[in-house]
């Protein structure tokens, strides 16, 4: 009978722990507002978080670097409509210099890939005549 009871408590005790470890996950993109977390140096455009450096000019290898040492990585346009919006941020706010994505040609000349990803570049983005690979040497794309 002892057996019996210590056996049915040891069940009901195994079955109220396991109800109490149930986890819930809730995944949000980006920083919630209650956070009330300041994401300077970095802007909010659209749903994403984007540094825009507008003081020191850099070689593309050198802006890579500043971008990983901030835990970032140089932009990786997805879609057309991110394309649209940093550009639309960029004029609203005046800014008229070009800046560095993660475009490369590097691994293989004419095959351009996002190096933050890996991806070739499938957006039409493309100035006319561009990329040209200037002079040989122009292996990096900006916008």
């Amino acid at each position: 009978m002892y057996r019996k009871l210590t056996g049915v408590l040891a069940l009901l005790g195994f079955l109220s722990l396991s109800g109490g470890y149930r986890v819930i996950s809730n995944v949000m993109d980006g920083v919630p507002e209650f956070v009330n977390i300041n994401p300077a140096p970095f802007v909010k455009i659209g749903n994403g978080y984007y540094y825009i450096e507008n003081k020191l000019r850099k070689n593309w290898f050198d802006a890579y670097e500043s971008c990983s040492r901030m835990g970032a990585a140089l932009i990786s346009f997805e879609t057309i409509e991110e394309w649209n919006l940093i550009n639309k941020y960029l004029k609203d706010e005046k800014i008229d210099y070009f800046y560095w994505t993660s475009g490369t040609d590097l691994a293989k000349q004419g095959k351009h890939v996002w190096l933050s990803t890996g991806n070739p570049i499938a957006l039409d983005i493309w100035h006319p005549s561009q990329p040209d690979n200037i002079e040989g040497v122009e292996h990096c794309d900006e916008m």
